[in-house]
């Protein structure tokens, strides 16, 4: 029963698809095993630096993103290099953390940064006025998993993409997400489904 109230959003959409972006120019000359060694040399020259020697280490992490793709180094250098954008630089710049971050889910849908990676996006793209994007990726997640790990999460996300989609006039979607979260809800009063409450018109 509890699926009754979304499973139709899903029916005609597409999963989300990130936009190509030119951020990294993607090298692939060298063979995996020369690629993790270069990984690793260039972590240790990271690792010599003070950390607020932002640039470098921006160039650095770039450095192994391009150059060394297919080592698991890439895929935590684009998580620190959002790292720095967003927390190591007064005002943040979030356009280029949400192009790393695209950029990672894009490149390796299956790594374990996926779900941090989706919700530091989620964030990146309110901040960002990007509430279509927003839409879009809340979609692919609840298409992949409706029932989400937990009630609480569920209730949490649902909430986050009923806003969401009323930002983008969707309002008749978003009074059937605030249904969902109260029906998810079971009659405990939680948070989440007394402002989903607030919010049903």
């Amino acid at each position: 029963m509890r699926k009754a109230l979304f499973v139709f959003v899903f029916c005609l959409l597409p999963l989300f698809v990130f936009a190509e972006n030119n951020l990294f120019n993607i090298s692939k000359k060298l063979g995996v095993e020369e690629q993790k060694k270069l990984a690793q040399e260039l972590y240790t020259q990271m690792a010599a630096l003070a950390s607020n020697e932002k640039s470098e280490l921006i160039s650095l992490h770039t450095q192994v993103i391009e150059n060394c793709p297919d080592s698991l180094r890439a895929q935590e250098s684009c998580w620190k290099l959002s790292n720095l954008y967003l927390a190591g630089m007064y005002p943040p710049d979030f356009q280029s953390a949400k192009l790393v971050l695209e950029y990672l889910l894009k490149q390796y849908p299956d790594t374990q940064l996926v779900n941090e990676a989706k919700n530091r996006l989620l964030a990146v793209y309110k901040t960002l006025g990007e509430f279509d994007k927003v839409v879009e990726l809340y979609e692919q997640m609840f298409s992949l998993d409706p029932q989400q790990n937990s009630d609480k999460i569920f209730m949490a996300r649902a909430l986050d993409y009923a806003k969401a989609l009323e930002n983008i006039g969707r309002e008749q979607d978003a009074q059937n997400w605030y249904r969902a979260v109260i029906e998810r809800d079971g009659g405990k009063n939680s948070i989440e489904a007394r402002a989903a409450t607030k919010r049903l018109k």
